[in-house]
């Protein structure tokens, strides 16, 4: 079956999905059938974001893929791993990608879905001569494994691995308070925390803070479109917010991290948040939450801390094509 672009996506930013179309996307890359080790590879709203709505998903009727600019380097496209069985459809896109200027990757792959892919294209009757090449992008969240925790047992915090994480969390949990995300207000509160972030990288000289508020303004801006897709809360101290961490319940067991921060002078603040995303989400029945992987490994190590149940590696390859040997002549 010929593979297509799903039409109401977000194609390079010209248009917002539907809210009923968004809805029906996340139902479909949740559905138990496509699970994949990494739920974020189920996650609509991760694609959103990373993508910066610049996102297009191709079907075949029962598998999809998302390719998507990255976010910090033009001219390059991302690949994600095909959500459906087999890796038929990616080898179609490939096909179709082997020859365009762009550099094209294959993004948060573990070696089970390169594998897949190699048999997908080794299956095609005329495939190109394609290969990959792992690279390290620092830039992305999965140069360090993405780590899944169980939220009973980091709601309870119990033994004595948990005792420093307790004591953390002791010291904030009684000078601080909660607006959950469906607040009317809870968005202006992500403003205010994250201009006070802002500042703070501009007062230690920080010349690409800025640069550093798309992701969020996305976030703020999905948020709003799609209130259904995200969960969360904000934390004040007194009237002031300091903090925020947001995440989606991607399929009935499982959530995502997708954005948190926290003010840096209050110690323990981070772990308070993580503790409280899980207490929250064990309450409602979801038993596992996806803190997602790191750029560096001093958020790897703290991520460790909360003790993960499963841990998964993924890897960023750059796809190599033979090019024709020929170029083409301008007449004019």
């Amino acid at each position: 079956m010929q593979s297509k672009v799903v039409p109401s996506i977000a194609i390079l930013g010209k248009s917002m999905l539907l809210l009923d179309k968004a809805l029906e996307l996340a139902r479909v890359f949740g559905e138990k059938s496509v699970r994949h080790a990494d739920s974020f590879v189920n996650s609509l709203p991760y694609y959103l974001l990373t993508s910066r709505n610049k996102a297009q998903i191709y079907t075949n009727g029962h598998s999809h893929v998302v390719t998507a600019h990255h976010p910090h380097q033009n001219g390059t496209i991302m690949i994600f791993p095909e959500i459906g069985d087999g890796a038929s459809l990616t080898a179609d896109i490939l096909t179709g990608f082997a020859h365009k200027p762009e550099t094209v990757m294959l993004a948060r792959y573990t070696m089970k879905d390169l594998e897949k892919l190699q048999q997908g294209l080794a299956a095609k009757v005329e495939s190109p001569d394609i290969t990959f090449t792992r690279i390290e992008d620092h830039s992305l969240d999965w140069i360090y494994p993405s780590h899944i925790i169980d939220t009973k047992t980091t709601s309870e915090m119990q033994g004595g691995e948990f005792e420093k994480l307790r004591n953390k969390f002791n010291k904030v949990v009684n000078t601080v308070s909660i607006e959950p995300l469906s607040s009317p207000t809870a968005t202006r509160s992500i403003k205010a925390a994250l201009h006070f972030w802002i500042g703070s990288l501009i007062a230690t000289g920080d010349e690409n803070a800025q640069d550093k508020m798309g992701f969020y303004e996305c976030l703020i801006n999905n948020i709003q479109k799609y209130p259904g897709l995200f969960d969360g809360f904000v934390v004040h101290n007194g009237c002031e917010p300091v903090g925020f961490t947001v995440w989606d319940v991607v399929m009935d067991d499982t959530a995502n991290s997708l954005a948190s921060l926290s003010r840096r002078s209050i110690k323990g603040l981070s772990e308070f948040q993580i503790v409280t995303a899980c207490r929250k989400l064990n309450e409602q029945g979801i038993g596992f939450y996806n803190m997602g992987g790191s750029e560096t490994k001093n958020l790897d190590l703290h991520k460790l801390k909360f003790r993960p149940t499963e841990s998964v590696e993924m890897a960023s390859y750059q796809i190599n094509c033979k090019r024709p040997a020929y170029r083409v002549i301008d007449l004019e």
